[in-house]
């Protein structure tokens, strides 16, 4: 069954990139080159740092690895192997033995001791754990400083615990004939969400990842390896030529390709604030290379940039963001009728007051009474109210513009009086 599967999906896949080579996309019209392709090996980027800045990035001398940013080497190359930084923390190998190293250049967090290791991830509760082999993790405990608002770790504060799939988020979704395939479906960002399928047959494993939208459709089609989406594309890998040859594209939150499966370039992880390390085939090289345009969504709201915990998405051409923060930008009071799944936005003006209401997955919205069509309903996507940025604007009487080229959203207040 695994071979048949696996014979399905590099089918499916050659199929997709056979469609998207009808009309070829040159990389200049995708992205630029910004670290030229001259190094030995560049790892994919990551954040040095837990709370998402410093873009780092590990690097190979043909000798040791060492990590690098965008003003040179950021350290030294002394690792016989250097993983990619994740919010903080990055595995390095010294010996033949993985540890994990700070983002704070403070030297080890957990010494190399581990024959297998995985990359830190995080839960709700500020803790984060990693897989060391088998079923066992470690996990890392973080601790919240009210004094510079931020978490923070201890060494040696970790133990290792059985982690079983379903405690890693997968779920069971069905066994035959002595195969078992699980599923974990990972948070939505740019509006689709990757999703991971784990098949498990008599100690002999395989992945495979699609992805879906705010419909829990799936877009796209079946690959060898995914990323998260990020900067608004997301690398899809497939072997579409021949076993254990991968081919490499970007696919838009739609699933269509943004730049196909060509041989040239091989995108070293994901996209990360529109860049990613990428190897020229052609020369073997390594460098860094740039989206040309802007695939993330911005929102001006009255000549300030906003930013939001869960970023803006587009659906069916209709920019969606997250309610209170649009809301607020606009000095209009939000409520929300949590029996009802109900936004009620309130804004005083002249002589009285609007009301604004909007419905969880309801095309229909009220201003006023007044029943009003939207052509794509409010979503809750992780955990975080969403709802159409130029209904809010026009119901609200503002001018609203979208910058196609910049990916902007803008709103001014025009001629508006508020009271």
């Amino acid at each position: 069954m695994k071979k048949k599967l696996k014979i399905a999906v590099i089918i499916f896949v050659f199929i997709m990139s056979q469609i998207a080579g009808l009309q070829p996309i040159l990389a200049n019209d995708v992205f630029e080159w910004v670290v030229e392709p001259t190094y030995y090996y560049l790892g994919p980027i990551g954040y040095q740092y837990h709370h998402g800045t410093g873009l780092i990035w590990p690097f190979y001398d043909g000798m040791k690895s060492g990590y690098m940013n965008f003003n040179g080497v950021a350290r030294e190359p002394v690792y016989d192997f250097a993983e990619p930084y994740k919010y903080g923390y990055a595995r390095v190998m010294v010996g033949g033995l993985y540890g994990y190293i700070r983002g704070d250049n403070r030297g080890f967090l957990i010494e190399p001791q581990f024959g297998h290791a995985g990359d830190f991830e995080f839960d709700d509760e500020g803790s984060a754990s990693a897989w060391v082999g088998g079923n066992n993790y470690i996990r890392q405990t973080r601790y919240y400083s009210e004094e510079w608002g931020g978490f923070y770790t201890q060494e040696g504060d970790w133990e290792i615990i059985p982690v079983t799939l379903e405690e890693r988020g997968y779920t069971l979704v069905s066994t035959d004939e002595g195969v078992e395939f699980y599923e974990k479906i990972h948070p939505y960002i740019d509006g689709a969400a990757r999703v991971e399928r784990y098949y498990r047959n008599n100690g002999s494993d395989y992945m495979g990842y699609s992805y879906v939208n705010l419909n829990g459709e799936q877009i796209g089609g079946n690959y060898e390896s995914a990323t998260d989406f990020n900067s608004g594309v997301a690398v899809v890998i497939a072997d579409i030529d021949s076993p254990g040859h991968m081919s490499y594209g970007l696919i838009d939150n739609t699933g269509n390709f943004v730049y196909g499966f060509q041989k040239d370039i091989a995108f070293m992880g994901g996209f990360v604030e529109g860049y990613c390390t990428a190897q020229q085939v052609s020369t073997g090289k390594f460098g860094v290379v740039k989206l040309s345009q802007s695939r993330t969504i911005t929102v001006n709201s009255l000549g300030y940039i906003l930013n939001f915990d869960q970023p803006p998405i587009m659906e069916s051409g209709r920019v969606l963001v997250p309610v209170r923060k649009i809301l607020e930008s606009l000095f209009i009071s939000v409520d929300w009728d949590d029996d009802t799944q109900t936004v009620i936005a309130t804004e005083h003006i002249v002589g009285g007051f609007n009301e604004i209401r909007l419905t969880v997955n309801s095309t229909t919205a009220y201003v006023n009474s007044v029943a009003v069509e939207l052509e794509v309903p409010p979503r809750i996507v992780n955990g975080r109210v969403l709802v159409p940025v130029r209904f809010i604007a026009e119901a609200s009487g503002r001018p609203v513009e979208w910058d196609a080229e910049n990916m902007t959203v803008i709103i001014t207040q025009g001629n508006k009086s508020v009271g």
